[in-house]
Order: C-alpha cells, then sequence, then structure tokens
C-alpha cells in the first residue's frame, strides 16, 4: 500500500466514516475510493482537491510523509495521526509546554520507556 492509501484509510477511520459515504460525499464511486484506500490505483487531481476540501488537509499531507519520521517504517495510529494534527496547529510556544508536560508525565511514569 502507498502513503496516500494508508493516510486515506486512517482519516476515514479517524471520522468514522464508511467508504461509500465519502465517496458519495466527493463524486466517486465506492469501487473506486476502495481502490485508492487499497493502494489499486491513483487519485486524479481532481480527487486530490475533493478529499484535501473534505478533510480539511493539504494536498501534501495527503500524499507525502516529508517531515514525519517512522521509526522501523511504522505507520501512525488514526489515533496518533490525530493528535499529530492537533500538535501542528499549536504555536511553537504551546508545542513546547506540551512537550514539556509530556516529559513531565514521562519522568513519573519511569516504567514507561522515554523514545
Amino acid at each position: 500500500m502507498s502513503y496516500f492509501s494508508d493516510r486515506l484509510k486512517a482519516l476515514r477511520t479517524e471520522h468514522g466514516l464508511t467508504q461509500k459515504q465519502i465517496a458519495d460525499e466527493i463524486g466517486i464511486s465506492q469501487g473506486t475510493y476502495s481502490s485508492l484506500e487499497n493502494g489499486k490505483s491513483e487519485p486524479s487531481l481532481d480527487t486530490l482537491k475533493a478529499f484535501s476540501s473534505y478533510y480539511n488537509e493539504y494536498i501534501d499531507s495527503l500524499v507525502s510523509c516529508v517531515g514525519i519520521v517512522f521509526e522501523d517504517e511504522e505507520q501512525l495510529s488514526p489515533e496518533e495521526w490525530r493528535l499529530l494534527k492537533k500538535y501542528e496547529r499549536l504555536s511553537r510556544n504551546d508545542q513546547i509546554e506540551v512537550e514539556c508536560i509530556i516529559d513531565m508525565k514521562l519522568r513519573k511514569s519511569p516504567d514507561k520507556e522515554d523514545n
């Protein structure tokens, strides 16, 4: 599967929607949507624009993971994507504050690994 197909499935799952619901909303068939999500076909530019608009995501975030590092090529879960998107919307000062809170929580939980 491609990054795009993995991202598409993560977004759909995160929003609790079916393939048919999204396909109907953006004007493609459920079969076409399934092919995209399973990596069997690539989206047209118009389809990418429709997904971008529907999910309020930049097209580049749908097709590229530049700037996101995966350990051992591990993919992020839908919950991790949701948290990452929230974190990205914060100001730099708020991001630093969140990181400090996480560091503090990790110090209080010695049984958790600090990655």
